[in-house]
This record gives structure tokens, sequence and C-alpha cells, in this order.
């Protein structure tokens, strides 16, 4: 029974996220979602107090999003961004300790030009810069982009991002 007790602490807690859903996750968890393609996943994490959040986030502003809907907190840059750096700092988190990575932003229709009205994903990725900014957070890294899919996996342990692209990369951020 002690050995069992033990190695309790080594189990993950896997939280899966939806579109549109936004999350707080602490050292035991590994933060899930799937399904990227033009949406963007933003990633905050406090390497310090091992707080991890995750948003993914598939529009580029709240007012563009149906208000009959329930609200998730993790639809647009504007709602998402705010939300988990609150809830972090609330938690202890201080604004210098938090890192920020980006997943998605892709355009996934070949008919689709880059940089037109039609190439949700670089709005999006504009539109989180721009948040960004407003918060007072700095970029780390990104993986954004491309016509293909990704999943993410964000280890809240070590901040380790893990991303499965459809074309059968992977890749670490």
């Amino acid at each position: 029974m002690l050995i069992f007790m033990k190695n309790l602490k080594h189990l993950k807690m896997l939280k899966h996220l939806n579109t549109g859903d936004s999350c707080i996750g602490f050292e035991h968890d590994i933060l899930i979602t799937g399904g990227i393609g033009s949406c963007v996943v933003v990633c905050l994490w406090d390497s310090i107090k091992k707080i991890g959040a995750m948003a993914h986030m598939f529009q580029v502003c709240e007012e563009l999003i149906d208000s009959t809907k329930v609200k998730t907190y993790g639809s647009s840059p504007d709602t998402a961004i705010p939300y988990l750096l609150k809830r972090m700092l609330f938690l202890g988190s201080k604004i210098e300790d938090i890192q920020v990575r980006l997943v998605g932003g892709g355009n996934m229709f070949s008919n689709v030009e880059k940089g037109t009205v039609m190439d949700i994903g670089t709005q999006i990725l504009a539109s989180t810069m721009l948040v960004l900014k407003q918060v007072d957070l700095s970029l780390l890294s990104q993986s954004v982009g491309g016509r293909f899919g990704r999943e993410v996996e964000f280890h809240v342990d070590t901040g380790l991002i893990e991303i499965s692209n459809t074309n059968g990369d992977t890749k670490f951020l």
C-alpha cells in the first residue's frame, strides 16, 4: 500500500479542452486540445508557481460571437487572455513570470488567399498579438500557420508543449 501511495504523486490529470474552452492547470495536469486548424491556442505558463493556462480560440473578437450562446471565456483573444491572466494572478503568479506560446492559426483552405478576409487564422493571430501587447505579455515561441491541423499537449509541470501535426510531424515548444 505504501508503494502505491508514493507513486500517486507521479499521476497526471488530463484536462481536455474543446474549441472555445479555457482552462487553468497545475503541476499534475496535462492540458490537451485538438482539431486546431485556423483556431489559435494560447498557452500561458508560470514556471515558478507551476501554473498553466490554455484557451482554444476560434474567433477574432467577442463581439462576433452569437450572443445567444453560453459564454466560455475561451472563444476569442479579447476574452480568453485577460480572463486566464486574471485567474493566474489571483493564484499567485506574477506577470513577469508568465511565458506565452501560441499554436495554430493555419489557413486550412486552398482557395483562401493568405491575408484576405477569409483567412481567419491570420486574423485571430493578429488579434492575439494585440491583446498580448495590451496586457503586457510577451510571446516566447509559436508554431503557427500552414495548411495542416494540430493537437496540443501542455505539460504544466515542465512547461513542455507537444504539438502533433496532421502532416505527421511532431514539434515541441
